[in-house]
């Protein structure tokens, strides 16, 4: 999760940032984001080559659209399928930003998955969104989880 530095005020979300407390030691070289399970804790760029060598097997897949673009990596989990995408801003671009956006489609939604894109019920939902995908209908899957689709749990990150 996400390291944020300062007074954290009464309605600091502790469920989805940690707090980094009111001082920074470093100017710039303190940690972005830590793990509670483990305690690790360190820069966001240090991740992938984290995770791939000693942590976890990431099972992430991707939603793609009809030309093989990534829209969102997404995985199954206990409360629902997850969604998140990290976009980079131009270097040097003072109107750009990096930004990330996570949400879960939790499993009272699936059923408007399957009769969206006539799927059988009994279909497993990381079965069927990797059908979604297969297929080149992922746009059609984001359009719907703007509109159509409840989601919970949406973070957006921008910085």
């Amino acid at each position: 999760m996400r390291i944020l530095y300062g007074m954290p005020g009464e309605d600091f979300n502790h469920l989805h940032f940690a707090s980094g407390g009111c001082i920074m030691e470093g100017r710039g070289m303190d940690h972005d984001v830590t793990c509670r399970k483990c305690d690790w804790s360190g820069h966001r760029n240090e991740l992938d080559s984290l995770i791939s060598k000693e942590m976890l097997d990431m099972s992430q897949r991707e939603l793609l659209d009809e030309d093989g673009e990534l829209i969102y990596y997404w995985d199954v989990t206990d409360v629902g399928v997850h969604f998140e995408i990290e976009l980079y801003g131009t270097p040097g671009d003072a109107f750009s930003m990096d930004s990330e956006v996570q949400f879960t489609v939790p499993e009272s939604e699936f059923v408007k998955i399957y009769e969206m894109f006539e799927i059988d019920v009994s279909t497993d939902i990381g079965d069927a969104i990797q059908e979604i995908s297969d297929s080149g209908r992922g746009t059609q899957l984001w359009e719907a989880l703007e509109d159509s689709i409840m989601v919970v749990n949406k973070n957006v990150w921008m910085s």
